[in-house]
Order: C-alpha cells, then structure tokens, then sequence
C-alpha cells in the first residue's frame, strides 16, 4: 500500500508473523522501517521500531492492543522523522539509558 502526505513517499505492508506479533513494514522516502507489535501477554503488547541495520527502538510502557502499539508506532515516525531511526547502531542501547 502507498500513502503520500506532504511529498513523502511512503508505502507499508502489515504482515502477522504469527499469533504473538504482528509487523508493519514501512519505507518512506528510501528509508525501510519495521513497526513491531509483541504480545506480552493478555491485553499487553510491546512496541518497537526495527531499522535497517536491525537496531530497534522499544516502547517502556505497552498497549492494550497489537493495532493501538502499530499506531502509535507510525504516529513516532511521522512526528520525529524517519532520520530519528533510520541507520542507528545503538538504537536498544539508547533507549534503556
């Protein structure tokens, strides 16, 4: 699927990895993300958004739902840019600082 706001070229695809995570592949403008939705357990699911290089950046606090986390997930990208988590090494790293 492809959306274009504000001369952004942006494309993504949901794909359910299995009954525990759900993952939405985002790429805007050449950048490719993944936008990852863990199930904790029941009425928890975690967030995280996986970069090219495979660093990812995890949300402390879960969501009730896999939906609530993908959304809040692209909702980051599109308000801190695609640059705050593309080619970042030490992603995990930062977030748990």
């Amino acid at each position: 699927m492809t959306d274009s706001a504000e001369g952004e070229s942006v494309m993504y695809e949901e794909t359910l990895v299995n009954q525990v995570e759900v993952r939405k592949d985002v790429q805007v403008d050449g950048v490719k993300l993944g936008v990852i939705a863990k199930k904790l357990e029941e009425g928890e699911w975690e967030l995280s958004i996986e970069n090219e290089v495979g660093a990812r950046s995890v949300w402390i606090e879960p969501f009730l739902t896999a939906r609530m986390a993908l959304a809040a997930g692209l909702k980051a990208i599109e308000s801190e840019g695609v640059e705050s988590f593309a080619d970042k090494k030490d992603l995990e790293c930062q977030a748990q600082d």
